[in-house]
């Protein structure tokens, strides 16, 4: 028998049960591709296939999509995932944001990603140039992230948005629960607080198969090596 199979299977089969309820779709569980960590399931109506992991060491699963013909249906079935995973409501018609930030051999990159009623609507990332953020590494990012997001916002006239961060700094900074101690984070809270935008926060637990999450992640992580090896 292997490994964790009842871990994988019970997780599978629920949210087997959640695409029934939410989506009104069949999934059918691969009884031939269990393997010690993983098993996969079939949404025939979509010709796609997923495969649920778990970490033992976390204590978490995530999903990747492996075999698909139809982005839209990867990204329905990803939102689903989150939503069952962690209850977030990514399609009630509000503006979110995943936001994250990453140091890799001394270079900064940020990534986020925007999502309103379960449609990504854009992905921004890049390299941080400014030496009061980069200083910061990582937390440098994230900032850098969150920014962005809220001039993304004012360009685009939205006056209600939603921010998933993983840093406590990007909430606690910005409504005064942490005092800021240093020149940026001041900065950053002033900028806060003046911004004509009604924001809700959300602390979402980094690395732990949030998937939009770890695609910001992602995005920072790939700014930083586009702009070592050279390419756009």
């Amino acid at each position: 028998m292997t490994k964790f199979r009842d871990e994988v299977e019970k997780e599978s089969l629920r949210f087997i049960n959640f695409l029934k309820q939410t989506l009104n779709l069949t999934a059918e569980l691969d009884l031939n591709s269990y393997r010690d960590y993983s098993v996969s399931t079939n949404i025939p109506a979509m010709n796609l296939r997923f495969t649920v992991w778990y970490s033992p060491k976390k204590k978490s699963y995530k999903i990747t999509i492996i075999q698909s013909d139809d982005p839209a249906n990867c990204e329905k079935i990803q939102m689903a995932w989150h939503a069952f995973q962690f209850r977030d409501n990514l399609e009630n018609g509000e503006i979110h944001a995943f936001v994250d930030g990453s140091f890799i051999d001394n270079d900064v990159g940020y990534g986020l990603i925007i999502i309103q009623d379960g449609v990504v609507l854009q992905e921004i990332q890049g390299k941080v140039t400014q030496p009061e953020y980069s200083a910061y590494h990582q937390v440098g990012g994230e900032l850098i992230a969150v920014v962005k997001f809220f001039e993304w916002c004012i360009k685009n006239k939205i006056s209600r948005c939603i921010v998933h961060y993983d840093y406590d700094g990007i909430y606690k900074w910005a409504t005064g629960e942490w005092r800021a101690k240093n020149a940026l984070t001041q900065k950053y809270q002033e900028y806060v607080k003046k911004l004509p935008l009604d924001i809700t926060w959300n602390k979402v637990k980094g690395h732990s198969g949030n998937i939009w999450n770890e695609q910001a992640d992602r995005l920072a992580k790939e700014a930083i090596k586009r702009k070592a090896d050279g390419t756009n």
